[in-house]
């Protein structure tokens, strides 16, 4: 599957959602994609545009995989999603710090970008959490691979 075909994807998957300014869901989507370093490969890309959809309910892993989204797209997906057991800011810090040690950098660069992607979120201040990211991201500079 394509980055094009991915898009064409999430904005069936999402049609009907909101964000919190009321924007097709979507558009907060291509935001994320949109904020990843000049470097991020086709599976970064595909997955910052998915990330949201399984939190969303939007889709579930198995829907995503019968739709043609490769299983290396999706595990990432799944690091970056809050799941149901995030609930309240200290869950999602916790999460934060989850992904980061994980050692995911693909799902650690697309957290970051979703956080950056929210300025003046109502409920949610992303200052300690976009600090997380990106310290977990320095550590992980050294090394050159993706998982």
């Amino acid at each position: 599957m394509t980055v094009d075909e991915t898009i064409e994807l999430v904005k069936r998957l999402m049609a009907g959602q909101k964000d919190f300014r009321d924007r097709d869901g979507y558009i907060h989507d291509l935001e994320v994609m949109g904020l990843l370093p000049p470097d991020a490969s086709d599976t970064e890309k595909k997955a910052a545009v998915l990330h949201g959809v399984l939190d969303a309910k939007a889709a579930t892993e198995h829907d995503l995989f019968a739709a043609g989204v490769e299983p290396d797209v999706i595990a990432i997906v799944n690091v970056v999603s809050n799941g149901p057991n995030v609930r309240g800011y200290a869950a999602y810090v916790q999460k934060c710090r989850d992904i980061v040690a994980s050692g995911n950098v693909s799902a650690m660069r697309i957290k970051l970008a979703d956080m950056l992607a929210k300025p003046g979120h109502p409920t949610n201040n992303y200052d300690e959490t976009i600090l997380i990211m990106q310290e977990g991201l320095a550590a992980q500079s050294g090394t050159h691979h993706r998982r």
